[in-house]
């Protein structure tokens, strides 16, 4: 079972209306966590900015928010997920060092990956059959060098990237937009990907590691996909970028990491978007 400080942080973090925001506020001011429930309503609006809906569920008290989340506790710790939380040991290194890190992520796998050097492979929408059959090798060959692959969970590029990694054995950190029980389908057992089951069709906890920093029965909403894209570049020691349309998301989101000192190679092939030719037009390494 979990301990109390972790029932806790579930209670709150999937406090309806609360958000990444509020909770990190909360989280950042060092109020023990049975106290933050004992506050009223009106000084948690004022103190913390929260909305009001979310500072009415809070100072109801922990006990009758846990009766919304008992059975979720449950199931969680009986599959071992784990709360990262972000000043205390075990949370991602290469998240805690930045400005924007979730304030709590949920855990459920290996996170010895967390270690490893990582790859992650960036692509636009409508990637073409030549972006996925590279993306799959470059998955499998950085795989079979002792390298991990961190990848997103709902896209056809990460499906290809995680599904021939998982071919040859390698590792996978799986970063979701949404809650883990919601993007497992209320089973923790399975493995994410329906491509990848060929491979087994159970989650394998020793090799792979799903993070989520959303409650875990959220529903996917409004730009979470972007949130996730924007961890899992910040999770990447290396990034590829396959397909980059202009102006894009991911045009910007290679530039922001090549800023932060992540080495960042761009695919030059025939018919690559103009994406990729502005990158490597600014200068940034070739992968052919």
């Amino acid at each position: 079972m979990w301990t109390e400080r972790e029932r806790l942080l579930l209670i709150l973090s999937a406090t309806p209306g609360l958000g990444e925001r509020g909770l990190a506020r909360l989280l950042e001011s060092r109020v023990p966590l049975p106290h933050l429930f004992e506050l009223p309503a009106e000084e948690l609006r004022a103190r913390f900015g929260l909305a009001e809906s979310a500072a009415r569920a809070i100072s109801g008290g922990a006990p009758q928010r846990h009766s919304h989340v008992a059975a979720v506790e449950r199931t969680l710790a009986r599959h071992d997920v784990r709360l990262l939380v972000r000043g205390d040991p075990g949370y991602p290194q290469r998240l805690a060092a930045t400005d924007d890190a979730p304030p709590l992520l949920y855990a459920r796998g290996s996170a010895a990956l967390l270690e490893a050097p990582a790859l992650a492979l960036l692509a636009s929408r409508g990637e073409s059959r030549a972006c996925l059959e590279r993306a799959a090798a470059l998955a499998g060959e950085a795989a079979r060098g002792g390298a991990c692959l961190v990848a997103g969970h709902d896209r056809p590029v990460y499906r290809a990237a995680v599904s021939a990694a998982k071919a040859v054995g390698g590792g996978r950190i799986l970063v979701l937009d949404r809650g883990l029980l919601e993007a497992f389908g209320g089973d923790l057992e399975r493995d994410l990907f329906p491509t990848a089951r060929v491979w087994g069709y159970r989650f394998d906890a020793d090799a792979a590691l799903a993070l989520s920093p959303y409650p875990p029965e959220a529903h996917f909403v409004g730009l979470q996909n972007r949130r996730r894209d924007q961890l899992v570049c910040l999770l990447a020691t290396r990034i590829v970028a396959l397909e980059i349309r202009a102006g894009g998301v991911m045009e910007a989101a290679c530039r922001a990491a090549c800023a932060r000192g992540t080495p960042v190679h761009v695919w030059d092939a025939p018919g690559v978007p103009e994406g990729n030719r502005r990158l490597l037009g600014e200068g940034f390494p070739t992968l052919g």
